[in-house]
């Protein structure tokens, strides 16, 4: 928000841990009204949400989002999800009855680029490492939406697709996508 000034954030959450109001609150009184908020369980939300966006990110908590997301979305705009620990879980990525793996086959979306970081151990005092310190190595994908899979015939203009390839290359990990 602080480099592109055009640039409009909305958050889909419950905002039910003790941290998130307060931070957002925090983030909106420097980003005013450029950030907002839709409040409530976001499985359901999304799919009411009626404008469109061009930077979309899934939840690893929702069986459709990701879809729901894409579906409402037209060519070039970019998607991508919560950071898992595998690439081959059952509800996001690539497992087999994954949201990810669904949207490739269909051909919704292209361009994958997925990224693993650097191993890490996570504080045992963090709010979600929930009292064990542990060691974490997360991964996390960008794709971009054909368009292909979009529902309804209002069309909307979509910022130029960025070459993913500059992102961080030394972080970036081979997918095999079915």
């Amino acid at each position: 928000l602080s480099s592109a000034p055009n640039v409009e954030v909305v958050t889909f959450d419950r905002f039910d841990r003790p941290y998130q109001s307060a931070s957002f609150t925090a983030l909106q009184g420097y980003f005013g009204n450029r950030l907002k908020r839709v409040v409530g369980d976001s499985c359901s939300t999304v799919k009411t949400y009626g404008r469109t966006c061009h930077f979309l990110h899934g939840s690893s908590l929702c069986k459709t989002d990701n879809i729901d997301l894409i579906h409402k979305s037209g060519a070039g705009v970019t998607l991508t999800s919560t950071a898992m620990e595998s690439l081959h879980d059952k509800s996001v990525y690539f497992g087999k009855t994954a949201q990810w793996a669904s949207l490739a086959q269909k051909r919704c979306i292209e361009e994958i680029t997925c990224f693993e970081e650097e191993e890490r151990i996570l504080d045992a005092n963090l709010y979600l490492a929930r009292g064990k310190k542990q060691q974490i190595s997360h991964k996390f994908c960008f794709a971009m939406s054909t368009g292909t899979c979009r529902t309804g015939s209002e069309q909307h203009p979509v910022p130029k697709t960025w070459n993913k390839s500059h992102f961080c290359p030394n972080w970036i990990i081979p997918v095999n996508v079915k």
